[in-house]
């Protein structure tokens, strides 16, 4: 019998795709055909921003129990989605300062991990 037939199968998406600075927001969203297990599911994620200054947004989230981020890139590596939770919300809202900036892109990869399986 295959294991991964048990599995939760995660998608992402977003809410937008494209936002201001100031104080615009997108969220990417983590959907789960079935409810996270017991202690959470530990997400392993890549995570880009095209200027690779960071710290200009604001990160809040539901069900999300923790992030790691990684401090050289201060991007997500790990995101764990809390116990029971079918839908996950990791949001980005700017912060509006006095830098003028050009365009930029933040992408959110979900990688292979242990204990689910990924939408294709």
């Amino acid at each position: 019998m295959d294991d991964n037939n048990n599995l939760p199968i995660v998608s992402v998406s977003t809410d937008t795709a494209v936002f201001a600075e100031d104080g615009g927001s997108a969220s990417f969203i983590f959907s789960l055909t079935q409810p996270a297990p017991e202690g959470g599911l530990e997400l392993n994620v890549e995570a880009f921003d095209t200027d690779g200054m960071g710290g200009d947004a604001t990160i809040s989230t539901e069900n999300i129990s923790d992030i790691v981020i990684e401090e050289a890139t201060n991007t997500p590596t790990i995101i764990i989605i809390e116990e029971g939770a079918t839908e996950a919300t990791f949001t980005l809202t700017g912060i509006a300062d006095d830098e003028l900036e050009g365009e930029e892109t933040d992408t959110l990869n979900l990688l292979p991990g242990a204990g689910f399986t990924i939408d294709p």
